[in-house]
């Protein structure tokens, strides 16, 4: 769910859906200070395809992320949508970079 929440913030299309959340949540990582790689956000997102799409059960996907790193990387993912909701309430600014304006 945590992934569909960023996901939901940050993709505009449905083209290169994978791409959009992993650039733009790295972004936000780094802005938050979320302690968030490339690589997790990679394992992250296809844990949750995997997941979505009925693949397989949670603890059979330790290949996507290891089961050990799971809740440290879901602590992670938490933390960064908290404050980035945090953020676009608090701040018109940055709220508006996640609504498409019509000209």
């Amino acid at each position: 769910m945590l992934v569909g929440g960023l996901e939901a913030l940050v993709n505009t299309e449905t083209r290169d859906a994978a791409w959009q959340f992993r650039d733009r949540v790295i972004r936000l990582a780094s802005q938050f200070k979320v302690p968030l790689t490339g690589d997790d956000l990679y394992g992250g997102y296809n844990l949750r395809s995997k997941l979505v799409h009925a693949e397989s059960f949670l603890r059979s996907l330790g290949t996507e992320v290891a089961v050990v790193d799971q809740p440290i990387l879901y602590q992670h993912l938490e933390a960064l949508l908290r404050l980035t909701v945090k953020e676009c309430l608090l701040d018109n600014a940055f709220n508006d970079c996640f609504w498409f304006k019509r000209p």
